[in-house]
């Protein structure tokens, strides 16, 4: 609703609550919410569709313990009902959830054993890493430094699910990178192999992923995210 119908209804909304809410006891406090009676439901395509995906992963495979960096809270408290879930942030997260830890570490510099876990993942966080936007030190290779401390505490055998934007490549200082998926397929290529890619296109919203598309289809999209799932090699 526009401004002027949003202080018709309140007025009216306030008389039909006294007359007909004596539980409100006339409490009544003001949040103003303008213009959003839309036809539809917006959405964040990518933490939309990325959550969803990883969730189903989860779900399919289902490991005893899955270690997450720094990904969505909505996914590591859905996590939780699925398999002991760890959630790893430099800015941990105080939540209470049952089957949920939460703990805080530097991605590029992990005290994890070597070889040590079967199911990890780091989605929408590798991009940010070295632009100094969470307080991490400004390093143009930040994320190349992440990524090699994944890669070293996979067990192998061992899943990685990795989340980034990805298609036309360019770094958007100080909020992230996008990365060209052949590239980033290349960063894992020398211990993983590349079980599945799911490719958003996020814009527009409509559109469908992507199911292990070729790296050519991916490059005309200025900001499609990429959720690849890695297995490590023995």
């Amino acid at each position: 609703m526009d401004e002027q119908t949003y202080y018709a209804v309140r007025e009216a909304l306030i008389a039909a609550h006294t007359a007909q809410r004596p539980e409100f006891q006339r409490h009544y406090l003001e949040w103003v919410i303008l213009n959003e009676d839309t036809a539809t439901t917006d959405f964040d395509a990518h933490y939309i569709y990325f959550v969803a995906w990883a969730v189903r992963k989860l779900a399919e495979n289902k490991p005893p313990l899955h270690v997450d960096f720094s990904s969505s809270l909505h996914f590591v408290t859905t996590a939780a009902a699925i398999c002991e879930t760890r959630f790893y942030d430099l800015r941990p997260a105080e939540l209470f959830i049952e089957g949920l830890t939460c703990l805080k570490a530097d991605l590029t510099a992990l005290d994890i054993e070597t070889r040590s876990l079967d199911s990890v993942s780091c989605m929408h966080v590798l991009e940010h890493i070295g632009l100094g936007r969470y307080g991490d030190t400004p390093d143009a290779s930040g994320d190349l430094k992440a990524i090699d401390e994944l890669k070293r505490i996979v067990r192998p055998g061992g899943r990685l699910y990795v989340v980034a934007p990805s298609g036309k490549p360019c770094v958007v200082f100080n909020a992230h990178r996008i990365y060209p998926v052949e590239s980033f397929d290349g960063y894992f290529a020398d211990q993983f192999d590349l079980e599945e890619l799911y490719f958003i296109k996020g814009e527009p919203k409509t559109a469908p992923p992507l199911l292990n598309p070729s790296f050519a289809e991916t490059l005309p999209y200025n900001m499609g995210c990429g959720c690849y799932m890695f297995r490590k090699r023995s």
